[in-house]
């Protein structure tokens, strides 16, 4: 007796856990099931959708709207978007009234509001596979949207990272990205390596040409440092070359790219060109670079993560002495050059010289600041 009264017990205990696990499952799962978003309903797509824009919920507006895939398009973009439109100013104190459909994927929307004013909407819709329709507003993003930077850089936009499998191209100096949608509105866009960060804003346009984005070179400590590194091997090689010394000893401050005929061109054609005097009876010596700053009209720049394009200017000066004199007549120039250095350890080697008149041009004329 007791054994059958305790099955039972167990089994009104079954009973009473799955009536409750029913309940439970009814009242929660059913109510997150209401709350998604009929993708397969397109009337009730479209009521969803101006519901979203009345309550100016943007965040919800956005997800009714087709969107291409690894967009980048956000909330801030739909806001942007939407007060373009011209019922921004009066939806919000409209409800719906009616919802027409005239076409499989075309809906009228009619508003009006407590004083019988009225508005109407057209709405078109996508179906992007069957039974799967989305709101149709391609105004609101650009398409096919190329971007360039530094090559190893990180791009996020509005916070989101650019992933790598939109890059479509590559070379030593820079990564080409392709975004298959962005916001038509203001982007943040943040750029990271590891020499240093450039945050900007960036209003996408509509254009077959690759937008090209650089990285100034903010970092203080790394641009004082390469300024050092320029105004030291200047001033040692040309004092290496006036006591003659072997070329080799100076082929440590260039990239290993670099052929000793290159590196000729700056220490031994270079240096005596400049030292070359007006006249038999004198020549030019004691060359020094004295001081290096910015130049604020071309900043220097990032190229990849190891190199960067310094773009300085530069205070040189030197004497003209005569055969048989004490004294020499002291001269200088302020001139604008650049080089491209390469990160190596905690210094740096010359990877490129674009300006050749860094070593080979003199004048006291020159006054560039």
């Amino acid at each position: 007796m007791n054994n059958k009264g305790n099955k039972a017990l167990l089994i009104v205990a079954i009973v009473l856990i799955c009536m409750i696990a029913f309940f439970v499952y009814y009242f929660f799962f059913s109510s997150i099931n209401d709350s998604k978003i009929k993708y397969y309903n397109p009337k009730s797509m479209v009521e969803g959708y101006i519901n979203a824009l009345i309550k100016k919920d943007y965040k919800e507006a956005i997800k009714y709207i087709y969107l291409p895939d690894n967009s980048f398009v956000n909330s801030k973009d739909m806001e942007s978007f939407i007060k373009t439109k011209y019922y921004y100013n009066d939806i919000d104190k409209m409800q719906i009234s009616d919802v027409i459909e005239e076409e499989q994927t075309l809906y009228k929307v009619i508003l009006s509001d407590s004083n019988e004013n009225t508005i109407k909407i057209n709405i078109n819709l996508i179906e992007r596979t069957v039974n799967d329709y989305r709101i149709e507003e391609s105004d609101i993003y650009i398409t096919d949207y190329m971007i360039s930077v530094p090559k190893n850089t990180d791009v996020f936009i509005d916070n989101y990272e650019v992933r790598k499998e939109l890059l479509i191209k590559n070379n030593n100096d820079e990564d080409i990205y392709l975004i298959p949608a962005i916001g038509a509105f203001e982007k943040d866009f943040r750029l990271v390596n590891k020499l240093s960060t450039k945050e900007t804003k960036v209003t996408p346009i509509n254009s077959s040409d690759i937008i090209k984005l650089s990285i100034e070179l903010s970092n203080n400590e790394l641009k004082e440092k390469a300024y050092s590194f320029i105004k030291t091997t200047w001033n040692n090689m040309y004092t290496g070359y006036s006591k003659k010394d072997d070329i080799s000893n100076y082929m440590k401050y260039f990239d290993e790219s670099f052929k000793v005929d290159d590196v000729k061109n700056y220490y031994s054609k270079g240096f005596k060109k400049i030292s070359t005097g007006l006249t038999s009876i004198g020549k030019f010596q004691s060359y020094k670079i004295t001081n290096i700053i910015d130049n604020e009209e071309e900043p220097s720049i990032i190229i990849n993560d190891e190199l960067i394009k310094v773009n300085f200017g530069y205070s040189l000066s030197w004497k003209w002495k005569f055969a048989g004199a004490n004294s020499a007549v002291k001269m200088n120039m302020n001139r604008y050059s650049s080089l491209v250095l390469k990160v190596k350890d905690d210094s740096f080697v010359i990877y490129e010289v674009p300006d050749i008149g860094l070593f080979n041009y003199t004048s006291q004329y020159t006054r560039d600041f």
